[in-house]
């Protein structure tokens, strides 16, 4: 391919992500965006998707309905559009055991939660940053669990309590008993521990600590199993919020993954995949450099 079909490629990449990215963020209904772009909605049957077909014409009109100044969530500092398979997305990964469970995790960059998970997860990620005062800092009482249910009914929704020093004295505000895990029993109240396994102890606890200490999301894929039998695969979402005194918390929103690109990651990374400062969490700080 010679350079001028490389960047006719490349911005055709671009500009079908652009579309793609303002059609999610903004909510618009298609025929509305169409009508717009003055095209027929027939032409965005699959624009809910990020590699939708549109011909180079089709994209050049809905680029001209998309203000000049707009750009996607996860575009970063620099401006530039992260466009799913150019960008690795998994930053490193760590696994956990003993005689009770195993989990596995792979932790991946935020930008691209769309490709893994772009519509319950996704909806709960856009409303929770919509949530953010002016400063981005996210305040308790700014955004509800009952919203998010709503928007992500095969989510999990749980609240952690992170504010004591002792990280064993971290403990459940609030337990969505809906997901029938561990029997369907509601563990609000209990303490990290509490927990007789240590391995998924560990496992939570060095998370919540990443995401306490650097306020920052945190995505991961993980895969669970435990020695009765049981077997999980899930994707994982946590966000640092405040309480109204200002201690911290986090938001935890996972969905069970029974296929698709995430369990693909899952086969694909784990295996092999080289954990390049060597032991301990990944330093999540790295991926904003």
């Amino acid at each position: 391919m010679g350079r001028f079909k490389k960047a006719i490629s490349k911005l055709e990449a671009e500009l079908r992500y652009r579309c793609h990215r303002y059609y999610v963020e903004t909510g618009i209904r298609k025929y509305k965006l169409a009508s717009a772009a003055g095209i027929s909605d027939t032409l965005l049957k699959g624009i809910d998707s990020p590699d939708f077909e549109a011909s180079m014409k089709t994209l050049q009109r809905l680029d001209e309905v998309i203000p000049e100044e707009w750009e996607p969530a996860g575009a970063g500092n620099s401006g530039k559009i992260l466009i799913p398979g150019q960008v690795d997305p998994v930053i490193g990964y760590k696994v956990w055991e003993s005689d009770l469970s195993r989990s596995r995790k792979i932790y991946i960059r935020d930008e691209l939660l769309h490709g893994l998970d772009p519509d319950q997860m996704e909806r709960c990620a856009f409303y929770i940053e919509k949530a953010r005062d002016p400063e981005g800092r996210l305040i308790e009482g700014k955004f509800k669990i009952e919203v998010l249910r709503a928007i992500a009914p095969q989510c999990a929704i749980h609240v952690f309590d992170v504010g004591e020093e002792d990280p064993d004295n971290y403990f459940i505000e609030h337990w969505d008993a809906g997901t029938g895990f561990w029997k369907g029993a509601d563990m609000t109240g209990m303490k990290f521990a509490e927990l007789d396994d240590e391995a998924l102890r560990r496992c939570q606890l060095e998370d919540y600590l990443v995401c306490r200490e650097t306020k920052w999301p945190n995505l991961s894929i993980v895969h669970r199993n435990y020695a009765h039998g049981e077997e999980r695969n899930f994707l994982r979402l946590l966000f640092p919020f405040e309480a109204s005194d200002g201690s911290p918390k986090i938001l935890s929103i996972t969905r069970p993954q029974s296929s698709g690109l995430a369990v693909d990651l899952l086969k694909k990374k784990l295996p092999g995949y080289d954990l390049k400062s060597g032991e301990g969490i990944v330093d999540l700080r790295s991926r904003r450099s």
